[in-house]
């Protein structure tokens, strides 16, 4: 079942979307009682178990326990479910979103035409509704702008539109729709052009930044922000705009399910992340400000999950400032929101590596030890570590047994990596293999040992390895 379309769309639902949509699929279905549904209830109570695959004669047996498959039937049923899956989201989405219902019901008001003065009532009403509801989900450029082409519209059928009519606001709201949506893909195309050889000419951007500059798009606050955040990208005085965007955005109402604001905490983020790589430790300190504000808003956490990479990260910089304490609340609290498959490595690994830090040794191991290697990065990681905290506890036999484990498996997995992180490690092992064995009074030893490796960074641990040899001079 794994490779049919309603399975992927049904694994893709959240656990909570799964039982939110049921009320809708009954409708579109025709009941509980009915195939159709039933199958959507067997594929998704073996998606809540989240063991195995789920084999299509399974699936016909709990529908029909006596007959034998065909084939043609169930792909049938399948296509039933997608269409009436289709029309719940579609509708789930709507109960979600006030403004787009609304807009929809007055379209419907418009095409029917229903009473001019009817109408305009309740295109009024949805201007209200916009203005208390819509400031915490985004600018509604949009929408402003429909509801104005609506309004037009309806004074149009009355015979008011021969007067000068609403035409400006119309005009205002969709000029602030298309400069925003234009900023937003300029800074898709040059977020991309960082990892890949990509090339786009944007038309009227140049036009954009002068209209900016005057002063006439003052009153769109967010268009601000999402200029500074494509200069970031484009102009020389990139901190500058780093730190206007970053004062803009503090001055902002932060609220869950403002995909505007997150996308910009996420530019800036990326920012930090890009001077982070060019040693500029400053920005660590900013990085990690910005992940706790989108904590503090609840706006790190996208459908209930939050990516390994991002968990990861936000422990390494917490890591890197010290701030050991958070660090181990965050690691605990926020491993609920991983996949469950990679919850509890994850969260040992970092746990165990806040512990390195923290040089309590015997629980980086007691960490460690919890870890499956579900990956090859994880296992790379866990064995980096353990190597350190060998050597850190004075267990020298022990760790040269194990640095030579370590240089088999890489052999066995060389084909799963590039060859300069395979070369990474092997330097590594090599060098700290040369660290346990050189005496301490071989002082010249020491020294060859710190040219070699200030000559060749391409190390893993470089910093590490620069401390410990240091440390024996």
């Amino acid at each position: 079942m794994e490779n049919t379309k309603i399975y992927r769309i049904i694994a893709g639902m959240t656990s909570r979307v799964r039982q939110e949509v049921i009320p809708y699929l009954e409708n579109y279905t025709g009941g509980r009682h009915t195939l159709t549904f039933r199958l959507y209830e067997v594929v998704s109570a073996h998606l809540e178990k989240g063991t195995g695959n789920l084999d299509r004669k399974d699936v016909w047996k709990k529908l029909y326990k006596s007959k034998d498959i065909k084939d043609v039937t169930l792909r049938k049923m399948c296509a039933d479910l997608m269409n009436h899956m289709e029309l719940a989201l579609s509708a789930l989405r709507l109960k979600e979103s006030p403004m787009d219902r609304r807009l929809y019901y007055l379209n419907f008001l418009m095409d029917h035409e229903f009473d001019h003065d009817l109408v305009t009532k309740e295109i009024s009403k949805s201007v209200r509704l916009f203005q208390s509801e819509n400031n915490d989900q985004g600018p509604g450029y949009y929408e402003r702008f429909r509801l104005e082409e609506l309004d037009y519209g309806n004074n149009f059928r009355s015979g008011s539109a021969w007067k000068k009519s609403n035409i400006d606001r119309i005009d205002e709201n969709l000029n602030a729709f298309f400069v925003l949506e234009k900023l937003r893909l300029a800074l898709s195309i040059y977020s991309r052009q960082k990892y890949i050889q990509y090339e786009k000419e944007l038309p009227f951007l140049e036009v954009i930044f002068q209209l900016i500059d005057s002063g006439n798009l003052d009153d769109y606050p967010l268009i601000r922000l999402y200029y500074y955040a494509v200069l970031t990208y484009q102009n020389e005085d990139g901190d500058q705009m780093y730190f206007n965007l970053k004062a803009g955005l503090n001055a902002l109402p932060l609220q869950k399910g403002n995909d505007y604001v997150r996308e910009l905490i996420t530019i800036a983020l990326s920012y930090c992340i890009g001077k982070i790589n060019q040693n500029q430790s400053s920005f660590y300190r900013e990085a990690l400000d910005w992940y706790q504000m989108m904590i503090r808003a609840s706006i790190l956490v996208e459908n209930e999950h939050l990516a390994a990479t991002t968990y990861r990260n936000i422990v390494l910089i917490a890591i890197r400032l010290q701030e050991y304490d958070w660090a181990i609340n965050f690691a605990e609290d926020y491993s609920v929101y991983l996949k469950s498959d990679i919850r509890e490595s994850t969260m040992m690994l970092s746990l165990g590596q806040i512990a390195f830090n923290k040089e309590d040794y015997d629980q980086v191991i007691r960490y460690l030890m919890n870890v499956d290697y579900i990956s090859l990065s994880y296992n790379l990681q866990s064995k980096l570590i353990l190597a350190a905290t060998y050597y850190e506890l004075g267990e020298y036999d022990l760790l040269s047994n194990f640095l030579s484990t370590f240089s088999t498996y890489l052999r066995r997995k060389k084909s799963g990596l590039s060859s300069e992180k395979y070369d990474r490690h092997q330097r590594f092992i090599n060098l700290l293999n040369q660290i346990t064995k050189t005496p301490d009074w071989e002082h010249e030893k020491w020294q060859d040992l710190l040219h070699q490796l200030q000559s060749d960074h391409e190390v893993v641990s470089y910093s590490w390895l620069v401390e410990k040899i240091e440390a024996k001079q």
